[in-house]
C-alpha cells in the first residue's frame, strides 16, 4: 500500500512537488538549488501571505540559507524511494542530483498544499527555476535577511 498524503510532512510534500515541476528544465537539481529555491519561497510567502510556507529555519552557511530539516526531508524521501539521489563527481566535489521516481509521480502532492502557497511556488519556479546555480545565488546573497547576516547566524525572515 503507497503512502497517503499525511504521511508525509509538509516539507517533504514541497520538495516533491518542486522536484517535479523542476524536472522538465532538464538542469541538476542539487540540494544548493532546492534549498535557496525553499528559502526564496518563504520569503515571498511571508511578504505575501504574512508567514512562511516550509516552517524551516535557515542558517547562512557556505552556499547561503541552509536547513538541516530541508536536507533531512530530502534524506527520508530518497530513503523511502520517491526521490533518487543520482551524485556526481565534479570539480567542487560531490553534487547531489534529485529526480523524482514512478512513486513520486503517483503521489498527490498537490492536494496537500493550499492554493496561495502554490501560487508563491509557482511564481518561485517560473522567476528562478531555470536559472543557473551561480546566478540564483547572486540573487539569493542580495536579499535583505542574507544582507544581515554572518556566516553560521539564524536568517530570520
Amino acid at each position: 500500500m503507497g503512502e497517503t498524503v499525511g504521511e508525509r510532512s509538509k516539507l517533504e510534500n514541497l520538495l516533491i512537488y518542486l522536484t517535479l515541476r523542476l524536472r522538465k528544465s532538464r538542469q541538476r537539481v542539487g540540494r544548493t538549488k532546492l534549498m535557496k529555491l525553499l528559502y526564496l519561497t518563504d520569503l515571498l510567502a511571508r511578504r505575501k501571505l504574512g508567514r512562511t510556507v516550509t516552517g524551516a529555519t535557515y542558517r547562512f552557511y557556505f552556499y547561503g540559507p541552509f536547513s538541516t530539516e530541508v536536507l533531512d526531508a530530502l534524506d527520508a524521501l530518497v530513503e523511502r524511494g520517491i526521490l533518487e539521489d543520482r551524485p556526481e563527481l565534479t570539480k567542487f566535489g560531490v553534487a547531489h542530483n534529485y529526480q523524482p521516481t514512478k512513486l513520486a509521480e503517483s503521489l498527490n502532492v498537490e492536494e496537500a498544499i493550499p492554493e496561495d502557497e502554490k501560487a508563491i511556488l509557482y511564481e518561485v519556479i517560473k522567476r528562478f527555476g531555470r536559472m543557473n546555480l551561480l546566478k540564483l545565488l547572486d540573487i539569493v546573497y542580495a536579499t535583505g535577511p542574507m544582507k544581515k547576516v554572518a556566516p553560521g547566524e539564524l536568517i530570520e525572515i
